[in-house]
């Protein structure tokens, strides 16, 4: 219970929570509407469509400070010496995409409630745009993803080289210092499998939402990709969350 607070009291781990209930419910939604008897769930098809949609418009409140986090992200980024890493080059895309994102989220966001007076043509094309610059960070994370990848891999076959040994007649005892540095290699890996899942969930939604008429008709399979996303990022805090002995 303590660990399941410690996730629910961040805000990742809460938005993450209320990410799983919103697209839980638009599973639901769509499994009730196409029911054999479809009449007698409609009140409950309405329901669940308000609940999604509660969810949807508290997660996105949330966000409207993730701006400030973004600009922190520049800021260590900038404050890094000059270097050709693949990876700091790729993070400054990610965070030009993002820069991008959240001010046409929060005025999208804001126009459709009432907060700013823009037009639906405007609030329709933010938000088509804030959606293309999401996509453009999701393709981005997956070459972020694959540099990581590819540091890490040389120095894990490294270690358990050297934890198995080369003497076969005479096996070399578990060294504990490369025990532990091998294992936190290994939750390195899980993690960028994990993320790589994540993204993998994130792709579909975000290709779809980039384009006029979307890239798919059922609701289900932007249910079952959110759902997907939600379960790998809770599992990812939870990880993070958890009390090391």
């Amino acid at each position: 219970m303590d660990h399941l607070i410690r996730l629910l009291s961040t805000t990742s781990g809460a938005d993450k929570s209320f990410m799983l209930l919103q697209y839980s419910a638009i599973i639901l939604r769509h499994l009730a509407s196409r029911s054999k008897n479809p009449t007698s769930n409609k009140s409950l098809v309405l329901r669940l469509a308000a609940l999604s949609k509660l969810l949807s418009d508290a997660r996105t409140t949330y966000r409207l400070w993730d701006l400030i986090s973004i600009i922190q992200w520049l800021r260590s980024l900038n404050a890094l010496p000059p270097s050709g890493s693949n990876t700091v080059q790729i993070e400054r895309l990610q965070v030009i995409s993002m820069l991008i994102y959240y001010p046409l989220e929060h005025l999208y966001f804001l126009a459709s409630k009432g907060v700013l007076p823009l037009s639906s043509r405007l609030i329709n094309k933010a938000a088509l745009y804030s959606c293309r610059a999401w996509a453009a960070y999701t393709l981005l994370h997956f070459f972020h993803l694959w540099e990581e990848l590819k540091l890490l891999e040389p120095e894990r076959r490294r270690l358990q080289a050297l934890q198995a040994g080369t003497d076969f007649d005479t096996p070399r005892k578990p060294n504990p210092a490369i025990a532990t540095s091998l294992q936190e290699m290994e939750g390195r890996r899980a993690a960028i499998i994990n993320g790589l899942v994540v993204n993998l969930a994130y792709t579909p939604l975000t290709l779809h939402w980039s384009l006029p008429k979307g890239l798919y008709g059922s609701e289900l399979i932007t249910g079952i990709c959110g759902f997907v996303a939600a379960i790998a990022q809770l599992r990812a805090g939870w990880n993070a969350s958890a009390v090391t002995p």
